[in-house]
């Protein structure tokens, strides 16, 4: 913005504006009564900071983590992130064969319920509908947890489009299913439920790492405070950032210390 030098990052204007998102609302703000209906979301400065935080963390080479109460678009923005990489690519460099990765401890954190895949899914037809986006697809599986972009040539039977990809993994006991793969994102749904997250994310780091070169985003998220979240190793990489190449930032949330 020419008068003051604001500006919002890429990933954050396409939340805004192609994902729409369930929110409350009132017809009478002295009312207690709200409805539940499909709009754009709202700017919040939390969402502002975060997309920011996370550009940030991609150009400086790190990764980056995210605790948060329930309610906070968590998982709706990292829909988002899949969707915006899934229909455009990363960015105009990094547009063709682009992968998109969301593990989570157990399945149900991925898809039912409205999970992060069904908002995936939601922000994917919504694109597809209303804009002349790429939209075709070689795969589209919710029960498989696999999109894949593109269309088959009617004359030769090849794989054509940007062939970018969305895959869903439930990791559990089993750190080893996400080794090798190469994606330009990786989203740790829920990272307290995960009991030996350290190993996890020791397992993603070479995937997206070449020596001191970072080509990818390891972006991990999750609430504190109930019964079914064990944030030990959380707490160890939130605290540490510098040991484990995360974009750190001051902590002005602790009085003590």
């Amino acid at each position: 913005r020419e008068s003051d030098g604001e500006w919002i990052t890429g990933d954050y204007y396409f939340f805004l504006n192609y994902c729409p998102i369930l929110q409350a609302k009132k017809k009478d703000k002295n009312s207690r009564k709200a409805n539940r209906v499909l709009d754009f979301p709202k700017v919040w400065d939390g969402h502002y900071y975060k997309f920011h935080y996370i550009n940030m963390a991609r150009l400086n080479g790190h990764h980056g983590a995210e605790l948060a109460s329930r309610g906070k678009g968590k998982s709706y923005s990292g829909a988002s992130l899949l969707a915006k990489r899934f229909i455009l690519g990363e960015s105009y460099d990094v547009c063709e064969e682009v992968q998109g990765v969301v593990t989570a401890y157990e399945r149900k954190y991925l898809s039912g319920a409205n999970q992060i895949l069904d908002m995936f899914k939601k922000y994917i037809d919504f694109c597809a509908i209303n804009t002349q986006w790429p939209a075709k697809r070689l795969m589209d599986s919710t029960q498989n947890l696999q999109w894949r972009m593109g269309y088959k040539d009617l004359d030769t039977g090849a794989e054509m489009g940007t062939l970018n990809s969305v895959i869903g993994i439930t990791s559990k006991d089993d750190e080893s299913k996400l080794r090798g793969s190469r994606g330009v994102l990786y989203l740790i749904e829920e990272m307290g439920t995960f009991p030996r997250l350290l190993g996890l994310y020791s397992t993603l780091r070479p995937s997206v790492e070449d020596g001191s070169d970072v080509f990818g985003l390891i972006y991990m998220y999750g609430t504190a405070g109930d019964n079914d979240s064990d944030f030990a190793s959380a707490q160890e990489i939130m605290y540490n950032p510098k040991g484990y190449n995360m974009q750190e930032l001051p902590n002005v949330y602790d009085k003590e210390g």
